[in-house]
């Protein structure tokens, strides 16, 4: 299993937005990770319900962050 690293942090609508528009489109695989979710899942709670991260394999992270850098959000 490749390392993951994370890129982005935000609300879950702006993650998604981010996972679709940018990294899919540069065809950069992507993982969203809501532990807030997963643990209300598990019985116990963990992060914040307005917070999620995005992460991308290692070798696409500095790609991945350079697109995020030039990402116009407004």
């Amino acid at each position: 299993m490749e390392k993951q690293e994370e890129v982005f942090v935000g609300f879950e609508h702006t993650v998604r937005m981010v996972q679709m528009r940018l990294m899919d489109e540069a065809e950069i695989q992507s993982i969203i990770k809501n532990d807030f979710a997963s643990g209300l899942i598990a019985g116990f709670v963990d992060g914040t319900a307005s917070t999620v991260r995005l992460f991308v394999n290692s070798k696409d992270a500095d790609r991945a962050l350079n697109l995020l850098a030039e990402w116009d959000i407004g």
